[in-house]
């Protein structure tokens, strides 16, 4: 019964952040999705099963990453509100009171924030990446499409350095349902002393995707790109962030009181 008591709100809290994150799956990583063929070779399964593995792996982890992330909210909830009842202070004044005077408690609940947050960020980047290999026309207005979005070329600039490098950049607009939304400048630098060419991809970054635009080169009037639309990698980036924040913040030295020399009292006699 009591664990029953106190497992009900985190484990509601989680459902609700696990909910979210399956319709964030669902929505905007699941379309990515692609089988990898080397993990098909080293899994030793049939192609068709493959897929199964792998949602049920991503659907688990985010159920998992639900409950991680609830946990620690939960806790930074509960405190300050008991806090606050305690000392009559408002809930902001009594969570800043948490997370100040008893830092190597917060600092362990940001730390486990931090990684659910980053295990959602894994298995989008790690598991739904999709890579492809696209060409199209030079001229301005040339199209091609990947993952939802259009790249549309608006030229291409090439310029030779007093260096004798060779620069070359082609311009995309970027447009989603129609709308531009962004711009891409990809272009490998030919670099003539090593005579090595060198592939630069551009990002286009949102906080559920990012889409790597790199231009491979030109032959006749076709421009090759190679096109990697990498879902949540923002989110590691953020879990990374607040597990540093909250070890930081656990490992933050408390203050030493210093020793009073107290005068000693004569005893009677």
């Amino acid at each position: 019964m009591t664990f029953r008591k106190r497992a009900k709100w985190p484990l509601a809290i989680g459902g609700g952040i696990a909910t979210g994150l399956l319709a964030i799956w669902a929505t905007v990583i699941l379309p990515n999705y692609s089988p990898d063929p080397k993990r098909l070779a080293s899994l030793k399964v049939i192609a068709g099963a493959l897929p199964a593995i792998d949602h049920t792996e991503a659907v688990i982890g985010l159920l998992v990453a639900g409950l991680a992330i609830a946990l620690p909210l939960f806790l930074f909830i509960d405190g300050a509100r008991k806090r606050a009842a305690s000392k009559g202070e408002s809930f902001g004044a009594a969570l800043l009171g948490i997370l100040t005077k008893a830092r190597t408690q917060s600092g362990g609940y940001i730390t486990h924030l931090g990684i659910g947050i980053i295990l959602v960020g894994l298995i989008g980047s790690a598991m739904y990446v999709k890579d492809l290999q696209l060409s199209t026309g030079a001229t301005a207005g040339s199209k091609f499409s990947a993952g939802g979005y259009e790249f549309v070329v608006q030229g291409v600039d090439k310029q030779t350095l007093k260096n004798g490098d060779v620069e070359t950049v082609v311009n995309l607009d970027i447009l989603r349902g129609g709308t531009k939304i962004g711009t891409d400048k990809p272009g490998p630098p030919q670099y003539a002393v090593q005579q090595q060419t060198r592939l630069n991809a551009d990002v286009h970054s949102e906080i559920f995707r990012d889409v790597f635009v790199a231009f491979q080169g030109q032959q006749g009037e076709q421009l090759s790109f190679n096109v990697k639309i990498n879902p949540m990698i923002w989110w590691t980036w953020i879990g990374f962030v607040l597990t540093i924040v909250g070890a930081g913040l656990a490992l933050w030295p408390k203050k030493r009181l210093e020793p009073v020399a107290v005068a000693a009292v004569p005893r009677k006699r």
